[in-house]
């Protein structure tokens, strides 16, 4: 009679699990990642002892945002022994998480065993680029590019480079960066780059860089703000309660700077159902109509930005059209071309009101911002009548305000010393 030994068996799972493995590297190489998952699954399961198919499913689970998952299955392989991969998934795992120090530590492992694996050195240099760390990001970056020169870490060496304000640095990382692109958008991103790098060239390298100007070094866009500001010097604001004489301050500079700019526009557009009464008023005063023409020059207008697909989804409509947002208050690091104001939490306009926070107030007259009364605060509203009533209600606060005394030099601003506007 034939006994099978326990050996015997493991060995047969053993095998089985290998063969499941290298179908699922398969799968792999061809695109079906979801197979691929379920092939390692059952590799693990049948051998729990195979290293490489738990590295692998570390990989997809962090692929798929099971971060624990990942994490407990780089554990384990490295239970069985030391594996240089399992140590760079596990700091991938941790990063994602933003536990920090406990990454470079498991990569720091990694690049002991295998101290040419670049990419495990990339993403400490990513961790401190993270931490905002950038002098330690850029020696740790510098070690990558010497192991293996990539576009990402020269795209990063001069982002640390930009942010510390070393300028001639950052440019020669850029440029390094651009033949090594692997796409359109990383072309694209390289070339955005460099440009700002161009605008932080126009401020002294040791300048306290007001919100104004930040905004134009790295996004070329146009920084207005509103009436609790001189349109110069604008201080942060967490939200902001738009009275319709606050709305005119600002309109008032937006007209002024596009007048300066010399642009013109063949039609203004409401981004959603809230921007109409903007957007007509802005139509009105310049003369033209709401509806974008083939071939024209639109302007794309948004009262209050709570997420940034809204103006984007509209800029892929409207391609070449310029954009401008009131009050944006959405995370993404995007900006349009002319912004009222950026605050973390939603702002309101006069017809348009919802929230249950106390929102700043601002007046006209100039008096020291407050917040508002809790019945007023705690209430919505929404304006029902026509958006041409409000537009009208827009044109007669937009014309019995004054000229500010800092307007000139708001538009000089833009005309005169820093024109590299990504928009002209």
């Amino acid at each position: 009679m034939f006994i099978v030994s326990m050996n015997q068996i493991l060995d047969f799972n053993h095998c089985r699990a290998e063969r499941l493995y290298r179908q699922g590297l398969e799968s792999e190489r061809e695109g079906d990642q979801s197979e691929a998952l379920a092939l390692f699954e059952q590799a693990v399961e049948l051998d729990s002892s195979h290293s490489d198919a738990r590295v692998a499913l570390a990989f997809h689970y962090r692929r798929l945002g099971r971060l624990d998952e990942a994490i407990a299955q780089c554990q384990a392989a490295l239970e069985i022994g030391p594996h240089p991969v399992a140590y760079f998934n596990l700091g991938h795992a941790l990063i994602d998480k933003n536990e920090h120090e406990a990454a470079l530590e498991a990569l720091r492992r990694c690049l002991e065993l295998q101290p040419t694996f670049a990419r495990a050195q990339y993403e400490i240099a990513f961790v401190y680029y993270l931490k905002s760390e950038y002098d330690v990001a850029i020696t740790e970056f510098h070690r990558a590019a010497q192991i293996e020169p990539d576009w990402e870490t020269y795209f990063f060496l001069g982002e640390c480079y930009r942010f510390t304000r070393r300028s001639s640095e950052a440019e020669r990382m850029y440029r390094k960066a651009m033949p090594l692109a692997g796409s359109w958008g990383q072309v694209e991103i390289t070339k955005a780059q460099l440009e700002s790098v161009a605008r932080q060239r126009e401020f002294p390298a040791d300048a306290d860089l007001s919100v104004k100007d930040r905004y134009y070094c790295d996004s070329g866009v146009v920084y207005l703000g509103t009436a609790q500001d001189s349109g110069l010097e604008i201080h942060p604001y967490f939200f902001y309660h738009f009275s319709y004489d606050d709305l005119a301050v600002t309109l008032k500079r937006f007209l002024a700077v596009i007048e300066a700019l010399n642009l013109r526009f063949s039609a203004v557009a409401p981004v959603d159902i809230v921007s109409h009464p903007l957007a007509m008023a802005l139509a009105r005063r310049l003369g033209v109509g709401t509806e974008p023409r083939p071939n024209g020059n639109t302007l794309l207008v948004q009262a209050l930005g709570e997420t940034v697909e809204g103006l984007q989804d509209a800029l892929e409509r409207t391609p070449g059209a310029t954009t401008f947002c009131l009050a944006a208050s959405w995370e993404e690091d995007w900006a349009p071309d002319i912004l009222g104001i950026h605050t973390p939490l939603p702002s309101s306009v006069p017809w348009y009101r919802v929230g249950s926070f106390a929102r700043l107030r601002s007046e006209a007259q100039g008096e020291a911002a407050g917040p508002l009364d809790r019945g007023e605060a705690e209430s919505s509203f929404i304006d029902p009548r026509p958006a041409e009533l409000i537009a009208t209600e827009i044109l007669q606060a937009l014309d019995r305000t004054q000229d500010e005394p800092t307007l000139p030099a708001q538009v000089n601003y833009y005309r005169v010393a820093h024109r590299r506007l990504r928009f002209l």
